[in-house]
């Protein structure tokens, strides 16, 4: 008997396993955790992201019908990606690309640059020319009425990405006249190694390689067009940091005990006191109890009672200050 119940015990359990399997489901998945990227600023947040990734794609299409403009024929760029980064790794990137670069300007401050790859600059320039070129020649040395013409190129580029700037709630961001040199592309993203850079890479749609069109600005220079400006909370001074602090401490529960005395009495003692035993403590009835947050003693007060329950009349703060 005890046996067939066992196994009729054992079918009842599978069977219920089984429907629980049914209603709930395949257990959840725990997400996989994601390394903090430590090398990589955290300034945007994942919506402003968001916001800055379809500013880029719009970008793109502004960028891609100026050049049609321009090369005298359909070209279109696509978005590479929208990365940030320390100024720091920039320096790298800048050191190893080969670029032709102007800098943007936030007044009279320079914020960022145009950055065009060698590998396609001489055929836009022909292209712009009239002349009949594949869409990416060999890299050659540009006279200087090519250079010219490419710094026509890169301003009008650097202008519709300005345009783009402000379209989109940022602000405008001319280009600075003449190519960058190498020093100057060094100390225009050098100066601090930590501070915070965002990189829009475009890319030609045909190739599908590496950027042509590269925009670096700093995250300050793009708040706007990220939303920050609009949804950042307005400054608040030291003081009102401090009230709103203190207002929440002041609402934090804790549980204080009161402590009328204490008494040291060996185990037999205390193993032998028996309901009417008296237990003496080692405080007189005229002094006050103590007030107690956690081992710590912060006011005294003496036995009182109220509606109907214990209570403490409050003497002193602990130190001795009344109130």
């Amino acid at each position: 008997m005890t046996l067939l119940m066992s196994q009729f015990d054992a079918q009842l359990v599978a069977g219920l396993l089984k429907a629980a399997r049914v209603r709930t489901g395949p257990a959840p998945q725990e997400p996989e955790a994601k390394e903090f990227d430590w090398k990589a600023p955290s300034r945007f947040t994942p919506d402003q992201l968001a916001r800055l990734g379809d500013f880029a794609t719009g970008l793109a299409g502004a960028v891609s019908a100026a050049l049609g403009d321009l090369l005298r024929t359909k070209t279109v760029l696509e978005l590479h990606g929208v990365t940030q980064h320390y100024a720091s790794e920039l320096q790298a990137w800048q050191s190893q690309a080969s670029v032709y670069c102007v800098a943007l300007a936030d007044g009279q401050t320079r914020c960022g640059l145009v950055a065009l790859a060698r590998s396609c600059a001489a055929g836009w320039v022909d292209r712009s020319l009239g002349a009949k070129t594949g869409p990416q020649e060999a890299p050659r040395e540009l006279t200087s009425v090519e250079i010219a013409i490419l710094l026509d190129i890169l301003g009008t580029l650097a202008g519709a990405f300005s345009q783009a700037c402000q379209k989109a709630g940022g602000k405008k961001l001319p280009s600075v006249s003449g190519l960058l040199k190498a020093e100057e592309i060094e100390e225009l993203i050098g100066r601090e190694a930590a501070r915070e850079y965002c990189k829009i890479a475009l890319r030609a749609s045909e190739g599908k390689g590496d950027p042509v069109l590269t925009f670096v600005l700093t995250c300050d220079a793009l708040e706007g067009v990220a939303g920050s400006a609009a949804t950042r909370a307005s400054p608040t001074s030291t003081e009102a940091v401090r009230k709103a602090v203190m207002a929440h401490v002041e609402q934090v529960p804790i549980t204080v005990r009161v402590r009328l005395g204490q008494a040291q009495v060996a185990m037999g003692e205390l193993m032998r006191l028996e309901p009417g035993d008296v237990l003496l403590l080692d405080r007189s009835c005229d002094e006050p109890a103590e007030v107690l947050v956690g081992q710590r003693v912060v006011m005294s007060g003496f036995p009182a009672s109220c509606e109907g329950q214990y209570a403490l009349r409050i003497a002193a703060r602990a130190g001795g200050a009344k109130r």
